[in-house]
């Protein structure tokens, strides 16, 4: 068994937005790659489709257009933006 590790936020989640600089050359490399030597890898991606709590009004977190990655499938999930990418746990290895 895996000693639990406190999971840390990391600052540059911060820098997150869309169409920044950051999230842009990420995806063009992630395409580049993707072409050149995974061509063959299964590529499955997923976006929320629930709108998220924010103190007391609803709002969606990140598009459907920028989650899609325009490689392999692409779904839907019903789940707000807390529950499809934030951990159920703050301890890794403490999620069955």
């Amino acid at each position: 068994m895996e000693p639990k590790q406190k999971v840390e936020k990391n600052a540059k989640v911060d820098k997150l937005f869309a169409d920044s600089p950051r999230v842009l050359s990420l995806h063009q490399r992630f395409l580049k790659l993707f072409e050149e030597d995974l061509s063959e890898t299964q590529v499955l991606s997923f976006t929320e489709t629930d709108l998220t709590l924010m103190s007391v009004f609803f709002m969606r977190i990140v598009s459907v257009a920028s989650a899609d990655p325009n490689v392999g499938d692409f779904y839907g999930v019903s789940l707000d933006h807390r529950e499809i990418c934030k951990p159920r746990s703050r301890v890794q290895g403490d999620v069955p």
